[in-house]
């Protein structure tokens, strides 16, 4: 075997006569430099072990020990922090793979047993090295492999979605869809069930990840508005559409996702009257042509728990130019109140300021007037709208029981600036959240409208 090689780091320039005859007496080589060169250069030195060598009255600030030590780790070897004469030695913070021990004695046979177990490790150390690199090379390709994986699965769940779903009748429809992670709990489905009706479905299973998604497949079959009887098709009521999936969850006995919210609509093209009803998810929101906002409130919780859960239905009239928007509880999140850093209504808001709605009965104010009515209206700005969420686009006594939609700006866009630009600005304000790391939840929206 080579002859063993210490390298010796100096805090200063004095070398300890105890060191010297305890290197002499292991039959090791030794090399000597000052710290401060070791730390001026780009390379670590080479060596069998380390000795550095702190003088009685000396103490080396930790953050230097700590550069020196990163060094070592590529190449790690048993490292000896030495004071001659003993006294206090501060632990010092260190890499996982680099043993470091401390000595203050005097004793020459001490140090030199001390010396000869630090060399006798190097080996293990190497191999302990070589191993760690190859486990965390194994585990950076099973983590590749895993996300390729995930990718795979978002594009197949993508594909079971309606892509750019054409206007039926004089319905168009408009979806903003952003899953938390790779793959998401929630899905919607828009399906032609016959020349004059449209199903629309939207749910959200419990939790998130894989679990969520592989059940939204499950809830994408069973959201089904139509069924054979007697050679012939039948429609399903939403209320019974609801209930045969309540029956379906609670017979497959899910362990991991054990119950869902959704919400299913069928929109008659021709008189333009829409059947809904809901199974927890928040109550959709109607917005007339003129810009009146409402929601529309049907009672029913959420699926896969009761199995005599009820669902009570909610009829509503469309005409020309109205809308009528679905979605998952995740955009309760996305449309909070926007803080003093974050401006993604802020374009939108100040256009708002500037414009007057008419529609001031049932509890309907004007952005201007609300800002007024709270002494924070400037003209021209988007100080009033930023500074207090208007809250009264929605008529007096029915807000949401959730208030946060009730309380943020993006619904007075809605309002003011119709589906498209709303979207857009759910766009807008996602991207930037994400941006900031901000824990986001699965988020769909899908808007029904009725061409003008």
């Amino acid at each position: 075997m080579p002859q063993a090689h210490v390298h010796v780091i100096l805090a200063d320039t004095s070398i300890p006569e105890i060191l010297a005859r305890a290197l002499r007496r292991i039959r090791a080589t030794a090399s000597f430099r000052l710290l401060s060169e070791v730390l001026r250069s780009a390379a670590s030195p080479v060596a069998d072990a380390y000795v550095i060598v702190v003088a009685p009255d000396h103490e080396i600030p930790p953050a230097r020990l700590r550069v020196l030590l990163d060094r070592i780790a590529d190449e790690p070897r048993s490292v000896m922090i030495f004071r001659e004469g003993g006294g206090f030695l501060r632990r010092i913070a260190r890499p996982p793979t680099v043993p470091v021990c401390f000595f203050g004695g005097n004793e020459e046979s001490e140090l030199a047993i001390r010396l000869e177990m630090m060399l006798e490790v190097r080996e293990s150390l190497s191999t302990l090295h070589r191993e760690g690199i190859e486990n965390r090379s194994a585990e950076s390709r099973a983590v590749q492999g895993y996300q390729a994986q995930l990718r795979l699965a978002s594009q197949v769940q993508r594909e079971f979605l309606p892509d750019n779903p054409p206007p039926i009748g004089a319905a168009s429809f408009s979806v903003f869809y952003r899953p938390a992670d790779f793959v998401s709990g929630d899905i919607y489905d828009i399906q032609q069930l016959d020349n004059e009706h449209v199903g629309i479905a939207i749910a959200d299973a419990t939790g998130h990840g894989i679990p969520a998604a592989l059940l939204t497949v499950f809830v994408k079959r069973a959201l089904r508005g139509t069924e054979r009887a007697g050679g012939s098709k039948r429609l399903l009521a939403p209320t019974e559409v609801l209930t045969r999936l309540n029956h379906d969850l609670l017979e497959a006995n899910l362990r991991q996702c054990q119950f869902v919210a959704a919400a299913y609509a069928i929109l008659n093209t021709r008189t333009l009257e829409l059947e809904i009803a809901r199974a927890g998810t928040p109550f959709p929101v109607l917005r007339r042509a003129s810009g009146a906002t409402e929601c529309l409130r049907c009672d029913g919780g959420v699926v896969g728990i009761m199995p005599d859960a009820k669902f009570t239905p909610r009829r509503v009239q469309l005409a020309a130019g109205d809308s009528v928007l679905l979605f998952s509880d995740g955009l309760d999140r996305l449309v909070m109140p926007p803080t003093d850093s974050d401006s993604s209504f802020a374009p939108h808001a100040a256009r708002r300021a500037k414009r007057t709605l008419t529609h001031t009965k049932n509890g309907f104010l004007t952005v201007a007037q609300s800002a007024e009515r709270n002494g924070k209206f400037e003209s021209g700005t988007a100080t009033a709208v930023l500074e207090q969420p208007i809250t009264t686009a929605i008529p007096a006594g029915d807000a949401p029981a959730d208030e946060t939609l009730a309380g943020s700006p993006w619904l007075d866009v809605l309002a003011c600036d119709g589906v498209e630009i709303a979207l857009d600005a759910l766009a807008t304000r996602h991207d930037a959240l994400r941006r900031l790391g901000a824990a986001l939840d699965d988020v769909t929206v899908l808007a029904i409208r009725i061409a003008d």
